[in-house]
């Protein structure tokens, strides 16, 4: 259970997520060079740092040239300067450009690669890194999953019909655990937390619905390739594609 100034504090930063997410900037560059993992994750980790970075993501365009493209909150500027000096840190790749181009990100803040933009210390373990992206079934749910900051604060997403939630998950700097809070767009919320398997992760949360009805509820999630399973207590599984 969570105490009453945490809860706070805690749809405060909702407040302040879902509210970064209309005034998105994202930032183009070319790099040249050749082809390093360990590089980019060198890059990632170093562009994490600096103040509204959501997502990053670099991917080979050519030969010797790659593509990064940053997307932010908004709330700061990225200069060329910035970004040169965190690609510097990679031996293998320099930038060539830098481009900034304003965009509304509400339908497309969770389209990441499933790979760029996670650190190797985040808590995202056993492959769920995977699991960032958008997943669809046809007349049914879609539900985004996206590093609000890369490896720590993780949002979700999930719209279906008339019905939309907004998540976030962080690791308890006490505990350890894996914490989720919810909200949707009929008052309602749940709260509780997560574990993230080989095999499967599991989230237990209590809720109370917007017209007072409040139980408990656990979501177990498969993921396979590119199909996203879930299933709520003892529902239908819903099967859902990666988009």
């Amino acid at each position: 259970m969570f105490m009453k100034n945490s809860l706070v504090s805690v749809f405060a930063l909702l407040f302040a997520f879902s509210s970064g997410l209309l005034f998105a900037d994202t930032y183009v560059a070319t790099l040249s060079g050749i082809e390093c993992e360990g590089c980019k994750k060198t890059i990632a980790r170093s562009l994490a740092k600096i103040s509204g970075v959501q997502s990053i993501r670099i991917e080979k365009i050519g030969d010797d040239a790659h593509k990064m493209t940053v997307t932010t909150d908004g709330s700061s500027e990225i200069s060329r300067e910035q970004a040169a000096e965190a690609i510097e840190l990679a031996e293998h790749y320099k930038i060539k450009s830098w481009d900034k181009s304003a965009e509304d990100q509400t339908e497309h803040a969770h389209d990441k690669s499933h790979s760029e933009g996670t650190p190797e210390d985040s808590w995202l373990v056993n492959g769920w890194d995977k699991i960032i992206g958008t997943w669809q079934e046809e007349d049914g749910p879609t539900v985004s999953f996206g590093w609000k900051y890369p490896g720590t604060v993780l949002e979700s997403s999930v719209k279906w019909g008339e019905s939309q939630k907004y998540a976030v998950m962080w690791k308890e700097p006490e505990s350890g655990k894996i914490a989720i809070l919810s909200l949707d767009n009929k008052g309602g919320q749940s709260k509780g937390f997560c574990t993230f398997e080989a095999d499967k992760s599991v989230a237990t949360e209590t809720y109370a619905t917007g017209d007072g009805r409040t139980g408990e509820k656990t979501t177990v999630y498969l993921l396979e390739g590119d199909t996203l399973t879930f299933q709520i207590n003892d529902g239908e599984p819903r099967v859902l594609v990666r988009k």
